[in-house]
C-alpha cells in the first residue's frame, strides 16, 4: 500500500464528514455506499466502525476504492464494479434511485443486515428497498439462536470455504428468498442445529449482487475469517460479466406476481359479486396481463400497477354510512388563492367521496374568518372579497358535506413565534417549572386555570356557532403540553390555595404528585364540560368532537388529556384519536386499546398523510382502520393530499356515504339500501326467497324504530330472529353481519340517552404512589484523578457514596455497594466498589461495544444534562469490562468514556473515566449535576436491582436522580 493511500485512509473518516470522494492513483473498481441518512440514524461513532470494517476488508484484499457520498453524488461511475453498503439502514429515495441507477447499468451490489429497509425518517418500509434485484424479502427480526452460518454448495465455492463461520450477536434479519436468488449459507445454533426451519437463509447471491442476514462488516474488522470470505465474495462479482440490467423485466415479473394475488382474491370475493361485475373484472385482468407483456417503458409499467392497484381497492366495499373526512388546514385554505379556487378545491374533494370537511378557523389566536370578535382574522386572508368560511359552508352545504370548525384551544403559537395574542395578555400565558413558555416542540400555551382565559375560550368557540351553520366544532390541543407544563402564576397560587402544596416542590412518586397530576387533569375536563353543556344550549344537534392523543395512558400521563372522562361522561360525541402511524404494525396497536370505547362514543381516526409515500399506504390505513370502526376516519391534510393521484380515493369513495350523525329515517334508507345490495347476491336462487323474504320481513319491524334506542333493541331482536329462522347458513350469516354493522353505528347514539351516573376518574393506572418517599441524596466531590488503571491507592482522598438502597423499596441491600468519586476540569471518575461473596456465581454477559451486558452482572451511571429536555446519558460497564452506553434509550450514541474491572477476594470493582465535556457538561463552570448510579446482581436466574437513589421503578427516572456537587474550595 502506497504512503499516500495509507494516510488518506486514517483521515477518511474526518474527511467524509465533509463529503469528500476519495479517489486513487489507479482507477478503483470497488466503492462504498457512505449514506448521511444512515449516519444520522445510527450515529456517527456506529456508524464509522460499520464504514470502518469494510475499509478493513477492502485494505486486507488490497482493493483499490473510492467512497461514494450519497449526498453529493448524482451518479455512480461507470469504472465501479461492485458497491458496498455497509447496511444503510435509513435511505432517501434519492438514495435508492442512486443504487437501483447502478445496478441497472450492471453493477454489482453487497448488501448486509438492515440494508435500505429504512426510509430517510429511520421508519421502516414493507420490503428491502433492494428487495427486486438482490432476490430477497423482509420477513422480520429475530434473535437467539443465529451464531453459525454454514456455507451451502454454491457458498463453498463463492466464500471460498467450507466450514461454518461464527457470530457472536445471534440475531439476524429473517428473509425469504424470490426466484431472483440462491442461497449461499444457513443459519445454525450454537448446538448446530437448523436455527430456523422456516427461514432459514443467512446469505444470497443474485445477478445483481449479495445479500448477508446480518452486519457482516461490523465484525469483519475483528475477524479474520470473515474478512477473507468477504473478499472472495468481492473477487467473486468482479469476476462475474457485467451486463445492464433492463429494469422492464424486474417490473413485469413483479406486476404478474401482484396480477395473480389479485386473480386470487377476486377469485375468493366471486360468490359476492353481481356476474356482470365479475365478467367485467377479469376482463380487465386478460387486458392488464396483454398490456404487461408488450409494455416497453417503465412509465408504462408504473400506470398498470397503478390499474392493478385501483382494481383491488374497487373489491373492497367500505362501509356507506361512514364519516368520511379531511382536515383543511389554514395553509391549504391560503393556497388556495381566490374564493373560487377554494370553492373548487372543495368540489374535488366531494368528487373524492369526502363527506366531511374540518376547516382550520381557530388557530395560534387567529382565524381564517372575518366575522369572529374574539380571534382577529389571520393577515393573509383580509384582502380576500369573501370571507374563507362562508365560502366554504356555501360550497359544502350544496354538496351535502358536513362542516366541523376546527378550532384551536389552549396552543397559541407554534415555531417558537410570540403571536399577537402572547403580547396581548402576557399574564395569561402558561409557563413550564422552569420558567420558559416554549415547549420541546416550541409551542406555547394559554393558562388552563386562569378563569379570564377560559371565558375567553368559551366565548370565542360559542361565537362561531352564533355566527356560522357549522355542523360541528372539533376541539384541538385540548390539553397540556406536557408534564412539565402547568405552573403559570395563576395556576400555581390557585393549586396552593386549594391544596396547601407547592407544585414546584412536589416530588415523583409522592401522593401529593396525584393531586397536581389529577388537579391538571381536571382544568381540562372541566372546560370540555362546560363548553359541550353552553355549545348545546345554542345549537342542540352541534357535534362536539375532539383531537386526541391515541393511548390513554400517554394522554394522561403526558398531556392531562383525560378523554376517557369525557366519553364516559358524554361531554363529546365524536372522538377522534391522533393515529399518525406510518406503518400497518403500529396502527393496529393503537386501534385495538381503542376498540373498548367504540360503543360509547363515535370513534373515527385521524390518520396522517404526511410521513405515507404512496397511495396504496393510505388506502390500506382506511381499510385498517374501517375494519375497527366502522363509524369513519379523517385524514390529516389538505396540504398533504395533493401528492396523491385521486383516482384511489375515487375508487375506494366510489359509492357515496352518509355520516353516522344523520337522523334516523336517513340512517334505516342507508340501511335498507345495504341490504338490498346483499338480497342482490343471493336474489338469483330460487331457493333462498323464503329466507331473504324472512329477512325482508324483520328489517320492515326495524324500520318502525321512533329512536336510537329502540332502533337498537329491534335490530338485536332481529339477529336473534334470522338466526333461529334463516335456513341459509351463508345468507344467515351475512345478513347478521349487516345488522351488526347497522347496530354499530347506532349504539353510541342509543347509549347516549341512557341514564349513566357520573363518571368520576381514578388516578392514572400507571402512577406509582410510595407512602414516605425516601429523599434525594445529595453527595459533595473532590478534586482528584484516576489513570484508570486499578490503583486503588489513587482513591483514598476519594469521597464515597452512601450504600445502596434496593431500586423499588428502599430496603437496604443484601450485600454492600457504593461509589467513590473525583472530577478534574474535564471528566468524572468513579469506583464502584461491589461486594460479592460467591464471585463464581456472577453471570456475565459479554461482546463488543453496546452488548447489553445489563442483563449480567454490572453497574451503571446515569448523568441528566438537561433536566428541561430531559436529557440524559448512561453508561453500563459489564462484570468483564464490556461498554454499553445511549443517550436515553438511543444506545447507536458512544460517549468518551474509559473503564475496567477486576476483582478481589470479596469485591469486584469497575473503574471509569468520563469525559463530561465531550456531553456538554463543563466541571470547571459547573457547581453541581443530577446523577444515579446502579447495581444489577444476578443469583442464577433473579435479578436484585440496587441504586444509590431510589428509582421506585425502572432507572431511567431522571425525576429521582441524585445530586452530585462539585466542591471548588481548592
Amino acid at each position: 500500500m502506497t504512503l499516500l493511500k495509507r494516510l488518506n485512509i486514517i483521515l477518511l473518516i474526518t474527511i467524509i464528514a465533509n463529503y469528500t470522494i476519495f479517489i486513487f492513483a489507479s482507477t478503483p473498481s470497488i466503492g462504498i455506499l457512505y449514506s448521511s441518512t444512515t449516519e444520522k440514524y445510527y450515529g456517527k461513532s456506529t456508524y464509522d466502525r460499520m464504514v470502518q470494517g469494510a475499509i478493513s476488508v477492502l485494505d486486507s484484499g488490497k482493493f483499490d476504492y473510492v467512497i461514494v457520498d450519497s449526498k453529493s453524488a448524482t451518479s455512480i461511475s461507470q469504472n465501479i464494479k461492485v458497491l458496498i453498503d455497509p447496511s444503510n439502514a435509513a435511505l432517501s429515495d434519492d438514495e435508492v434511485d442512486l443504487v437501483e441507477s447502478f445496478v441497472y447499468n450492471g453493477g454489482k451490489l453487497i448488501a448486509a443486515y438492515e440494508s435500505s429497509l429504512k426510509d430517510a425518517q429511520g421508519k421502516n418500509r414493507s420490503n428491502f428497498a433492494y428487495s427486486k434485484f438482490l432476490g430477497v424479502k423482509f420477513v422480520s427480526w429475530d434473535s437467539g439462536k443465529y451464531y453459525f452460518m454454514r456455507p451451502t454448495d454454491v457458498g463453498a465455492g463463492v466464500f471460498g470455504i467450507n466450514s461454518d463461520i461464527g457470530f457472536s450477536r445471534g440475531f439476524t434479519f429473517l428473509i425469504e428468498v424470490t426466484q431472483r436468488s440462491v442461497p449461499l449459507a444457513l443459519w445454525y445454533t450454537k448446538d448446530k442445529k437448523i436455527a430456523n426451519e422456516k427461514y432459514p437463509v443467512a446469505a444470497t447471491l443474485s445477478p445483481s449482487g449479495a445479500y448477508f442476514g446480518e452486519n457482516v462488516f461490523l465484525q469483519a474488522a475483528d475477524d479474520n475469517l470473515l474478512k477473507t470470505i468477504m473478499i472472495n465474495v468481492i473477487n467473486y462479482l468482479l469476476s462475474v460479466n457485467s451486463e445492464n440490467v433492463n429494469p422492464i423485466e424486474y417490473l413485469k415479473s413483479d406486476l404478474l406476481d401482484k396480477l395473480s394475488s389479485f386473480k386470487d382474491k377476486l377469485k375468493k370475493a366471486s360468490n359476492e359479486l353481481p356476474k356482470d361485475q365479475l365478467l367485467s373484472i377479469q376482463n380487465q385482468c386478460v387486458e392488464i396481463e396483454r398490456l404487461i407483456s408488450i409494455a416497453s417503458n417503465i412509465d408504462e409499467l408504473k400506470i398498470i400497477q397503478s390499474q392493478i392497484e385501483i382494481m383491488e381497492i374497487k373489491l373492497v366495499r367500505i362501509p356507506s354510512v361512514q364519516l368520511r373526512g379531511i382536515w383543511l388546514d389554514s395553509y391549504a385554505i391560503r393556497d388556495s388563492g381566490t374564493p373560487e379556487n377554494l370553492r373548487l378545491t372543495i368540489r374535488k374533494l366531494s368528487e373524492m367521496g369526502f363527506n366531511a370537511i374540518f376547516p382550520e378557523v381557530i388557530y395560534k389566536g387567529m382565524s381564517i374568518s372575518s366575522k369572529l370578535s374574539h380571534f382577529s382574522q389571520d393577515p393573509v386572508f383580509k384582502e380576500w372579497k369573501e370571507d374563507p368560511l362562508e365560502v366554504i359552508l356555501g360550497e359544502a352545504k350544496k354538496l351535502g358535506m358536513e362542516v366541523h370548525a376546527w378550532c384551536w384551544v389552549f396552543a397559541v403559537a407554534t415555531a417558537g413565534k410570540e403571536t399577537p395574542i402572547m403580547s396581548a395578555h402576557p399574564d395569561w400565558i402558561e409557563k413550564n417549572k422552569y420558567g420558559g413558555i416554549f415547549s420541546k416542540n416550541n409551542t406555547a400555551w394559554l393558562s388552563h386555570a386562569n378563569p379570564e382565559v377560559r371565558k375567553f375560550l368559551l366565548d370565542g368557540l360559542i361565537e362561531v356557532i352564533h355566527k356560522y351553520d357549522v355542523d360541528g366544532i372539533n376541539l384541538d390541543y385540548i390539553r397540556y403540553d406536557g408534564d412539565e407544563f402547568g405552573y403559570d402564576d395563576y395556576s400555581v397560587k390557585k393549586f396552593k390555595e386549594e391544596s396547601g402544596i407547592d407544585p414546584f416542590k412536589i416530588e415523583k412518586y409522592s401522593k401529593e404528585s396525584v393531586l397536581w397530576q389529577m388537579w391538571r387533569e381536571e382544568n381540562v375536563n372541566t372546560f370540555v364540560k362546560e363548553f359541550s353543556k353552553w355549545v348545546k344550549t345554542v345549537k342542540d344537534d352541534i357535534i362536539v368532537s375532539a383531537d386526541v392523543y391515541p393511548s390513554l395512558s400517554g394522554a394522561r400521563m403526558e398531556k392531562k388529556q383525560n378523554w376517557e372522562s369525557w366519553v364516559k361522561n358524554r361531554y363529546v360525541d365524536l372522538l377522534i384519536p391522533m393515529n399518525y402511524k406510518s406503518s400497518l404494525e403500529d396502527l393496529r396497536i393503537v386501534l385495538e386499546m381503542q376498540q373498548k370505547y367504540k360503543n360509547d362514543v363515535y370513534i373515527c381516526p385521524g390518520l396522517s398523510l404526511i410521513s405515507l409515500d404512496s397511495p396504496k399506504k393510505v388506502i390500506d390505513q382506511i381499510l385498517l382502520t374501517s375494519e375497527y370502526f366502522k363509524s369513519g376516519f379523517v385524514l390529516f391534510s389538505l396540504s398533504h393530499i395533493k401528492k396523491f393521484p385521486k383516482d384511489y380515493f375515487k375508487a375506494l369513495m366510489s359509492e357515496e356515504a352518509v355520516t353516522p350523525f344523520k337522523n334516523i329515517s336517513i340512517l334505516l334508507s342507508e340501511f335498507e339500501k345495504s341490504l338490498k345490495s346483499t338480497f342482490a347476491v343471493f336474489g338469483s336462487d330460487e331457493v333462498l326467497k323464503p329466507d331473504i323474504s324472512v329477512v325482508a320481513s324483520e328489517f320492515e319491524k326495524v324500520k318502525k324504530s321512533y329512536n336510537y334506542t329502540e332502533l337498537l333493541n329491534n335490530l338485536s331482536k332481529a339477529i336473534f330472529f334470522i338466526s333461529d329462522h334463516v335456513k341459509s347458513h351463508s345468507l344467515a350469516l351475512k345478513v347478521i353481519d349487516l345488522f351488526e354493522w347497522m347496530s354499530e353505528i347506532v349504539r353510541p347514539a342509543a347509549n347516549k340517552y341512557m341514564s349513566k351516573e357520573e363518571f368520576k376518574p381514578d388516578k392514572p393506572a400507571e402512577m406509582v404512589v410510595i407512602d414516605n418517599v425516601i429523599p434525594l441524596p445529595t453527595i459533595l466531590i473532590k478534586p482528584g484523578t484516576s489513570t484508570v488503571s486499578r490503583k486503588l491507592e489513587e482513591w483514598k482522598d476519594a469521597v464515597a457514596t452512601s450504600e445502596f438502597l434496593m431500586y423499588d423499596s428502599g430496603r437496604k441491600s443484601d450485600v454492600k455497594t457504593y461509589v467513590k468519586l473525583m472530577y478534574d476540569k474535564e471528566s468524572i471518575y468513579l469506583l464502584f466498589v461491589c461486594e460479592e461473596p460467591d464471585l463464581s456465581s456472577v453471570k456475565v454477559v459479554s461482546g463488543q461495544r453496546d452488548t447489553r451486558t445489563y442483563l449480567g452482572d454490572s453497574v451503571e451511571v446515569f448523568i441528566l444534562k438537561d433536566e428541561q429536555k430531559n436529557e440524559y446519558y448512561h453508561f453500563v460497564i459489564g462484570f468483564d469490562g464490556t461498554i454499553y452506553d445511549e443517550i436515553g434509550f438511543d444506545s447507536k450514541w458512544n460517549g468518551d468514556i474509559v473503564a475496567s474491572t477486576w476483582v478481589d477476594e470479596h469485591n469486584w470493582y469497575a473503574e471509569m473515566k468520563i469525559n463530561l465535556k465531550y456531553i456538554g457538561v463543563d466541571p470547571a463552570v459547573s457547581s453541581e449535576i443530577k446523577m444515579n448510579f446502579c447495581r444489577n446482581r444476578w443469583k442464577g436466574s433473579v435479578p436484585e436491582y440496587s441504586t444509590w437513589s431510589v428509582t421506585y421503578g425502572s432507572f431511567h427516572t431522571p425525576e429521582r436522580f441524585g445530586k452530585v456537587l462539585f466542591d471548588k474550595t481548592n
